[in-house]
């Protein structure tokens, strides 16, 4: 049949078909699209952490704690909001945080 839907596959010098919709089952090689497509949305991610991090940095250092210990929930959250602060507006922030709750995001914070 000319213009088949199903696919050619090649296998140790030869080909054979392989039929359109058992095509993702049968790829031993991913095509890089859902790769692709996670460092995209990961990308997305780390520029709203950013994001999230320039507001609080701006606010007074006892603000930004106050409302990053409600989230005490979510301390990946957390973790990740004050990772993508410098060294100096994190330390302020963490400096006005409940020792504890300070010391279980440090925790995520290390690798």
């Amino acid at each position: 049949v000319d213009n088949t839907p199903d696919s050619v596959f090649c296998a140790h010098g030869g080909g054979y078909n392989v039929k359109w919709d058992e095509v993702p089952a049968m790829a031993h090689v991913d095509s890089g699209l859902r790769l692709n497509r996670q460092v995209v949305q990961e990308e997305a991610k780390d520029n709203k952490y950013k994001e999230l991090a320039t507001t609080y940095a701006a606010m007074k250092p006892q603000e930004a704690a106050t409302i990053l210990q409600e989230m005490g929930d979510d301390l990946t959250t957390v973790a990740a909001i004050l990772s993508a602060m410098s060294a100096e507006e994190r330390g302020a922030i963490l400096g006005k945080m409940d020792a504890a709750f300070a010391a279980n995001v440090t925790k995520k914070l290390t690798p």
